[in-house]
């Protein structure tokens, strides 16, 4: 069998087209490089410190910070009387003796 160098001229160009087609150019790494900057890398180093930093943390940490901010606040308080209350609850329940006043006064 005799293969002629005509003949086969198509297959090559048709496979040249084909890997051509297919290179992505990109994704070369200097162009992904000059796109970054030094304000991006700093700003993703310190987000993950700060990720690094909460997750030292616990929950049981975590919920002991906050009942001791809401005791430092303190209660709640009534808004007539200014009489500070453990819990809401008990404000809720709470029959304040100014507004009795108040409604007397309305009458």
């Amino acid at each position: 069998m005799h293969l002629n160098i005509i003949t086969l001229l198509p297959l090559f160009v048709a496979l040249a087209s084909s890997v051509n087609g297919y290179y992505a150019d990109e994704f070369d790494a200097r162009d992904y490089v000059d796109g970054l900057s030094t304000r991006e890398i700093n700003q993703e180093l310190r987000r993950r410190e700060i990720v690094a930093e909460l997750a030292d943390f616990s929950t049981r940490d975590l919920l002991d910070a906050i009942s001791i901010q809401l005791e430092r606040r303190g209660g709640p308080k009534c808004s007539k009387c200014g009489k500070e209350f453990k819990t809401h609850g008990l404000l809720i329940m709470h029959e304040c003796p100014e507004a009795a006043k108040d409604t007397k006064r309305r009458r």
